[in-house]
C-alpha cells in the first residue's frame, strides 16, 4: 500500500466541508432514486434498493472512509462530474465496487443522449488506498477494487494517479480513455478480463512495475494498449483490434512478457516495442495488420516463440520494414517455432516480405515456416542486413516471391550468416529465386553436415538469373572472401553442370565470387530410426526413442504421425529400425 497523507481527523474534515456552501455529502431520496454529491467521510454503502444514484456534485471519498457499491447499482453522473477516491483536502479513501456477472454495477451519464467524455469518470488519486492481491494466487485481498462494472461515456473511465485499484470483469465503452494510469515506481496494477470498445485513448499505463494484465480486450481506438517506463510487465491473453495508431506500444519496458495475445485487424501497426531489454513474446497471433505485424526496435535479448504472423501488410515509407516481424537492433534475438504466411511488403523501398533483421547481432531463427510471403523489393520472406552471425536452422521457405532479389532470402552486409537443414522450395524472384547474397556477407555458409545428415535443400525455385542462388559479392583481389560455401547441399541432382545452371556466380560474371557447390549430396531423407544421429542403428536409438516418448516430444517420437504418442509409435519405430537405413 502506498504511503498516503491524511488530514487531522474526521472532525476537521467535516468542518472544512461545512464551509463550502453546502458541499457536505448530499443524499436525498426520491421515488426510485438517490441523489448524492460532495465528500463522503464515513463508511457508506450505495445499495441496490437506493439505485439509481444520481451524482449532482463531485463525490470525494476521504477521511479513511470506504464507499461500497453493491451489485446491480446504477450510478448516473452529471456533466463533468464523477467520483474521486482520496484527495489532498480530505485524505485517504477506498472504493469497493463489486458487482456480479448477473448484476453488474453500471456507471453512466445522467443525460439521455450522451457523448464520449460527458462525465469525468472514476479517479483514484495518490490518496486512494491501493488495491492489493495475494502474490501467489492473485486473489483480491484489500483496498480499492472495481469488479463486474460497466462504464460508458466517461472522459477517463478509470484514472489512476499514483493510486491503484484491482480491476476485474470491467467493460468500458465510448469513453475518452478506458484506463489511464500514472503511477509511482513500485505500484502494481492488476487488470483481469477488462474490455474497452470505442475509447480512443484505450488503456495507457505509465511507470510502476510488475503489472499483470490478463485477457484485456481493446478495440477501436488510436493506440489500444500503451505501456512505458514500467519494468516486469506480464500480459496474458486478450485481443487488440481496430487501432488507428498502434495495437500495442511499449517503450522502456524491460522484462516484458507477452503471451497468447491476438493482435489483429488493425489498420495501423500491430505491435511496437522499443528501447526495452529482455523481451519475450510467446504464442501470440498477428493477423491482418496494416503497417507491420510487430516492430521491435532496440530490444536486446528478445525472444519470439511459437507466434503466428499472417496476412500483415507493410506499405513502405520511413521506418517501415517487413510486413510480419521487423527487428531493428535486437541483439541476441531468438525467433523459434513461428509461422509467417501471406505477409506482403508493398513498397519497393523496403525489403523483407515477412521478416527483417537489421543491425542485429547473433540472431537465430529456428524451426520456422515462411510460406506465400511477398515483397515488391528484395527478400520475399526474409531480409537480413548488417546482422553478423545470423543463423537459420530447420527453416522452411515455400512459395515466397520477391519483385527484385531473393525470392526467399536477401542477405546484405551480414558476415558469417549461416543456414542449416533448411528447405527452399517454389520461391521466385528476378535474381536469386531462393537466395540472393549481396556484398559484405563474407563467410556466409549453406554447407551441410554429412555425418548428421543435416542438409539445406533447394527445389523448384524460379528466377531469370540464379533460380536457386545468386552470389553478388565481388571476387576480390584474394580469391575466397567473396565465395559462398554451398558444399553438401541437396540440389536434387548429383550432376555438377545441372547445379551450375541453377546458380549465378563467378562462372556467369567474372567480377563475382563463386558458389562452391562441391561436393554434392544425395537428397534422400535421413534415417528416422537413427535418432542419436551416429549413422548406425543400435540399442542407443531405442533408448533415445524411449526418452523422447517419455518426454512427450512429438517431433521425435510420433512415428505414425497422428499427433499423439501411443503404442503404435513403438510399432512404427520398430518397423523402421528393422528395415534399416
Amino acid at each position: 500500500m502506498s504511503t498516503k497523507f491524511a488530514p487531522a481527523g474526521r472532525a476537521a474534515s467535516r468542518s472544512i466541508a461545512m464551509t463550502l456552501f453546502t458541499i457536505g455529502s448530499i443524499a436525498t431520496h426520491a421515488a426510485g432514486q438517490t441523489t448524492v454529491g460532495g465528500p463522503i467521510l464515513d463508511d457508506t454503502t450505495w445499495t441496490a434498493a437506493g439505485s439509481p444514484y444520481q451524482i449532482v456534485s463531485l463525490v470525494v471519498v476521504g477521511d479513511d472512509a470506504t464507499l461500497t457499491i453493491e451489485p446491480g447499482v446504477v450510478v448516473e453522473c452529471g456533466d463533468g462530474l464523477g467520483i474521486d477516491v482520496g484527495s489532498a483536502s480530505f485524505g485517504q479513501g477506498t472504493l469497493i465496487a463489486r458487482g456480479t456477472a448477473a448484476e453488474p454495477i453500471v456507471f453512466r451519464p445522467s443525460v439521455p443522449d450522451p457523448v464520449p467524455g460527458q462525465w469525468r469518470g472514476v479517479w483514484f488519486t495518490r490518496f486512494a488506498v491501493d488495491g492489493q492481491v495475494d502474490p501467489d494466487t492473485g486473489a483480491y485481498v484489500s483496498g480499492s477494487i472495481v469488479e463486474h462494472a460497466e462504464i460508458t461515456f466517461a472522459g477517463n473511465a478509470l484514472r489512476f494517479d499514483e493510486g491503484v485499484a484491482v480491476v476485474r470483469d470491467a467493460a468500458m465503452r465510448e469513453c475518452g480513455s478506458a484506463i489511464r494510469a500514472n503511477l509511482d515506481g513500485e505500484q502494481q496494477l492488476h487488470l483481469t478480463d477488462v474490455q474497452s470498445r470505442d475509447c480512443p485513448g484505450g488503456v495507457s499505463i505509465n511507470r510502476g512495475r510488475g503489472h499483470v494484465l490478463t485477457r484485456v480486450d481493446v478495440s477501436n481506438g488510436g493506440t489500444l494498449l500503451f505501456i512505458s517506463d514500467a519494468p516486469d510487465v506480464t500480459i496474458t491473453g486478450g485481443i487488440l483490434e481496430g487501432a488507428t495508431t498502434a495495437g500495442f506500444r511499449a517503450v522502456r519496458t524491460d522484462l516484458l512478457k507477452v503471451e497468447s495475445l491476438r493482435v489483429e485487424r488493425n489498420p495501423a501497426r500491430g505491435m511496437s516495442v522499443s528501447d526495452s531489454e529482455d523481451i519475450e513474446i510467446r504464442a501470440c497471433v498477428f493477423v491482418d495488420n496494416g503497417d507491420t505485424g510487430a516492430f521491435l526496435s532496440t530490444v536486446p535479448r528478445m525472444r519470439v516463440i511459437d507466434c503466428e504472423f499472417r496476412q500483415n501488410i507493410s506499405a513502405g515509407g520511413l521506418f517501415n520494414g517487413a510486413a510480419g516481424l521487423n527487428v531493428f537492433r535486437g541483439d541476441d534475438a531468438v525467433i523459434q517455432g513461428c509461422v509467417f504466411e501471406g505477409n506482403l511488403t508493398r513498397g519497393t523501398d523496403i525489403d523483407g516480405g515477412a521478416l527483417s533483421l537489421r543491425i542485429t547481432e547473433r540472431a537465430s531463427v529456428i524451426d520456422a515456416d515462411f510460406e506465400g510471403n511477398e515483397a515488391f523489393g528484395n527478400g520475399g520472406a526474409v531480409h537480413v542486413e548488417e546482422s553478423p552471425g545470423a543463423t537459420f536452422s530447420d527453416v522452411r521457405f515455400r512459395d515466397n516471391v520477391a519483385g527484385a532479389r531473393g525470392g526467399a532470402v536477401h542477405v546484405v552486409a551480414s558476415p558469417d550468416a549461416m543456414f542449416e537443414a533448411s528447405t527452399f522450395e517454389g520461391n521466385a524472384a528476378a535474381d536469386g529465386g531462393g537466395v540472393f547474397v549481396a556484398p559484405g556477407s563474407t563467410g556466409i555458409s549453406f554447407a551441410g553436415d554429412p555425418d548428421a545428415r543435416r542438409f539445406n535443400a533447394f527445389a523448384g525455385n524460379l528466377a531469370d538469373r540464379g533460380q536457386d542462388m545468386f552470389n553478388n559479392m565481388e571476387l576480390g583481389i584474394i580469391p575466397g572472401p567473396g565465395d559462398v560455401d554451398a558444399s553438401n547441399v541437396c540440389w536434387g541432382t548429383l550432376v555438377q553442370f545441372e547445379v551450375q545452371q541453377r546458380i549465378w556466380d563467378g562462372f556467369d560474371d567474372p567480377l563475382l565470387g563463386f558458389i562452391v557447390a562441391n561436393p554434392l549430396v544425395e537428397c534422400g531423407p535421413a534415417c528416422r530410426a537413427d535418432i542419436d544421429g551416429d549413422g548406425a542403428l543400435t540399442i542407443f536409438d531405442f533408448l533415445a526413442f524411449q526418452n523422447a516418448f517419455d518426454a512427450g516430444d512429438l517431433s521425435v517420437a510420433d512415428f505414425d504421425g497422428d499427433g499423439a504418442l501411443t503404442i503404435f509409435d513403438f510399432l512404427a519405430f520398430q518397423n523402421e529400425f528393422d528395415a534399416g537405413c
